[in-house]
């Protein structure tokens, strides 16, 4: 290929990074000169027949095409997932949420805010999921009604469709899986003004999503472990499990994954991992690894608790102490439920009703040892 098609397709790529698809197909047609049709799926290389050839014997007119059918690939794994119309997103009416704005070095994010009737006594980040608003999520999860009966601030941090195509946080890319840069230093900075505000403790201070949002709120326990005491993560994926978004569909279908080296903390957050069974949109092997991360964090073993009907769902629960006995994590596996929040409210998105109350009981586990 020549330069300029190298230099196109490295700034069109760009789009697929971000999952921006319908961006990034039309681009890959044009830098070809027609649609790159679908390849087979990637076999196992013990499945795939051998070659005596080196490959830089290959004939020159065989490797543009190999090039071509792993874009092409690489476009058809992330088709579905184009860019919604931001109309389209659900957004409720909620009184109680105040429309907010904050900026900092790091960049800029809207967000909603619920404040307590009585004095605040603690600060809880709430990032929502792909396709979703804060007030989507509000309603799904009826944190807000919780947060009041144990004076808690609750912040709803907004991911537009300008920062991801699917308004996903983007816990996949690199450049947003570390400290001191990207939406982890946006986020950690904004629960460190409200912690400000409001007068909060880190020792109550927390940080919880769904999904993406789950995602994103395990690097922010890993990149800023001083900012927050617990960290909730429902239906996500550990830090570090991916570096592009091909490689997040792949851990998110349940795929080896390389994790990313610990960096051990003087005061690692605890954190509560929810899951269910029968989630075709990120695979239950992630929640494995996200508890496995957390206990090797904190040094504790886990150990199974409980296996039991709870509501609708039959949950196991594994629970990692602390020699002091507190939990420094727990995962919940709940039986039948997809890729939604547990014991959400029908009127949101992404909720089953069905289920334990994800909510009750990450506050729950928050708030005891706070």
């Amino acid at each position: 290929m020549g330069y300029d098609l190298v230099a196109s397709l490295r700034r069109k790529m760009g789009a697929v990074r971000h999952l921006d698809i319908s961006t990034a197909a039309r681009s890959l047609r044009a830098a070809f000169g027609g649609a790159a049709k679908p390849a087979a799926p990637d076999r196992p290389a013990s499945d795939r027949p051998a070659s005596n050839r080196p490959a830089t014997d290959r004939p020159a007119s065989d490797r543009p095409l190999r090039r071509r059918q792993r874009l092409g690939q690489a476009v058809a794994d992330l088709a579905a997932r184009r860019a919604p119309d931001p109309a389209a997103l659900p957004r409720p009416e909620l009184p109680d949420l105040d429309p907010r704005s904050f900026e900092c070095a790091a960049g800029r994010r809207d967000y909603r805010l619920f404040v307590p009737p009585q004095k605040p006594a603690g600060l809880l980040l709430m990032l929502h999921g792909c396709l979703q608003t804060p007030e989507d999520f509000a309603l799904g999860t009826g944190i807000n009604a919780l947060a009041a009966e144990h004076g808690l601030v609750v912040a709803w941090p907004e991911q537009a469709p300008t920062d991801n195509a699917r308004s996903c946080w983007n816990w996949f890319d690199p450049e947003h899986q570390h400290r001191g840069a990207g939406e982890p230093a946006i986020l950690a900075s904004l629960a460190k003004e409200l912690r400000t505000e409001f007068r909060v403790p880190r020792a109550r201070t927390f940080v919880a999503g769904l999904s993406a949002g789950g995602s994103m709120a395990a690097v922010l326990g890993e990149a800023y472990p001083e900012a927050f005491a617990a960290v909730g993560v429902h239906s996500g994926l550990a830090c570090g499990t991916a570096h592009d978004g091909r490689s997040a569909l792949a851990a998110m279908r349940g795929a080896p994954a390389a994790a990313r080296p610990l960096m051990p903390a003087s005061r690692s957050p605890r954190v509560i991992v929810f899951q269910g069974t029968t989630d075709h949109v990120v695979h239950p092997m992630n929640a494995d690894r996200v508890m496995a991360r957390a206990c090797a964090l904190a040094d504790v073993r886990p150990s199974r608790e409980s296996h039991a009907p709870i509501g609708e769902r039959t949950v196991g629960r594994s629970v990692a102490r602390r020699p002091d006995g507190t939990a420094a994590a727990e995962l919940w596996m709940i039986e039948g439920t997809g890729h939604a929040w547990s014991g959400g409210n029908r009127d949101g998105s992404f909720t089953d009703a069905a289920g334990p109350d994800a909510s009750a009981e990450m506050l729950r586990f928050f708030l005891e040892a706070a």
